[in-house]
């Protein structure tokens, strides 16, 4: 579904999961990578495209000015490394 790892892809992408409840309930930014079957060759490339996915997720809370993410992929926030 996702053929960009562009941050403003990523953040249209967000927002259509979470309109339509979709794809919300993956417990990581990895996880939601697989689910909207981003193109990646090696283990390492999915690392980068959860990075890039949190990143984005970083920038749209950013422009919400709340924790958005949090909001609606209530998963996300559990992981260690989250940052709002």
């Amino acid at each position: 579904m996702l053929t960009s790892q562009k941050h403003t892809e990523i953040i249209k992408a967000l927002k259509w999961c979470a309109e339509r409840q979709v794809g919300v309930l993956c417990k990581t930014p990895r996880e939601w990578a697989e689910f909207m079957d981003i193109p990646v060759k090696s283990s390492n490339e999915l690392n980068f495209a959860a990075l890039n996915i949190a990143a984005a997720g970083r920038k749209l809370n950013a422009s919400k000015g709340y924790d958005w993410i949090g909001e609606h992929f209530p998963y996300f926030p559990r992981q260690p490394e989250y940052r709002a």
